[in-house]
């Protein structure tokens, strides 16, 4: 991944965007870009799913990557936005390789947090001695909260709505 994570980097520096910022106290003036880019792709892929379209189904997943991409460069920088994501893949692939327990999963199929796990605690603990990753987690952590409380009632198709209902 480290090749793609350099890429996407190198992308924002030629576009003139901040690989990291130096000022955290500034950072809230860059966040809600990035959040809005995520959030664009979010929607051209449920525009794509809801007309059956398995090309720009695939396009809007990987554009949402890349634009989440960008986001995390920016708010955490080259190294840490890695070791960040690279936390996150470790904590995900111990809730299926049976160290922590059986296999759980939600009704949706989501593969969930063995009992017991604590959350971020992979990601927590890689940056302990840094406040800023604190911030920055905090801030990352409120911006899945708000795509996913903007998306979940507009986006979906109606016959699924109903369904939950």
């Amino acid at each position: 991944m480290k090749d793609q994570w350099d890429a996407v980097a190198a992308f924002m520096e030629a576009g003139g965007q901040i690989v990291g910022q130096e000022n955290v106290k500034y950072i809230h003036l860059y966040r809600w870009t990035y959040l809005n880019r995520v959030d664009d792709e979010l929607t051209e892929t449920c525009h794509a799913i809801t007309h059956d379209d398995d090309v720009e189904i695939a396009d809007g997943y990987a554009d949402m990557i890349y634009a989440a991409m960008t986001g995390l460069l920016n708010l955490a920088g080259r190294e840490k936005a890695e070791a960040i994501f690279q936390a996150v893949v470790d904590a995900n692939s111990s809730k299926v390789d049976g160290s922590l327990g059986p296999v759980r999963r939600d009704k949706n199929g989501k593969i969930l947090k063995p009992a017991g796990m604590a959350t971020l605690a992979a990601t927590t603990a890689a940056f302990s001695h840094d406040d800023t990753f604190h911030k920055i987690l905090a801030i990352a952590l409120w911006w899945v909260i708000l795509v996913r409380f903007t998306h979940t009632n507009r986006i979906r198709p109606k016959q699924f709505q109903e369904e939950k209902e």
